[in-house]
C-alpha cells in the first residue's frame, strides 16, 4: 500500500488481515511513509523481489515509476495486482510486461449512486 496514514489505506489492510486469517495465508504489509514517497515504494518492491515473496498485491504510488521494479517482480515469476491506482498500460507494455490484472472500486458509479440518493 502506499501509506497508512491514510484512513481508506488503514481499512484495506484491516480487511486484508481478515481475509488472512479465513484463507490461512501469511500477509506482509509494506508501506512507505507517505503517499508520495515514490521512491520508498520502490525500494520496498525490489526488497519483496530479493526476498522472493509469493506474490505482490500493489497500490502503486505512480502509475508508471513503479513499473520497472515491479518488472523485476514479473521476471522473478512473482505474480502481481493492481489495486486502487491502475499502472499506465503504455508503460506496462513499453516494459515489455503483460497487463497487470487491476482491482478497484468505480469511483464514477460510486459518485452516480451517491448523486441518485441525495436527489
Amino acid at each position: 500500500m502506499k501509506t497508512l496514514t491514510n484512513p481508506f489505506f488503514v481499512e484495506m489492510e484491516k480487511g486484508a488481515r481478515r481475509a488472512e486469517k479465513d484463507l490461512g495465508l501469511s500477509l506482509t504489509v509494506r508501506t512507505a511513509a507517505q503517499e508520495t514517497s515514490i521512491e520508498q515504494q520502490i525500494q520496498l518492491v525490489e526488497d519483496m523481489v530479493a526476498s522472493r515473496v509469493d506474490a505482490i498485491v500493489i497500490a502503486p504510488g505512480d502509475s508508471q515509476r513503479l513499473v520497472p521494479a515491479l518488472k523485476k517482480a514479473a521476471l522473478a515469476g512473482i505474480p502481481i495486482v493492481n489495486i486502487d491506482n491502475r499502472l499506465d498500460a503504455q508503460t506496462v507494455k513499453q516494459a515489455g510486461m503483460e497487463p497487470v490484472p487491476f482491482l478497484s472500486v468505480d469511483n464514477e458509479v460510486g459518485a452516480y449512486k451517491a448523486g441518485r440518493f441525495l436527489v
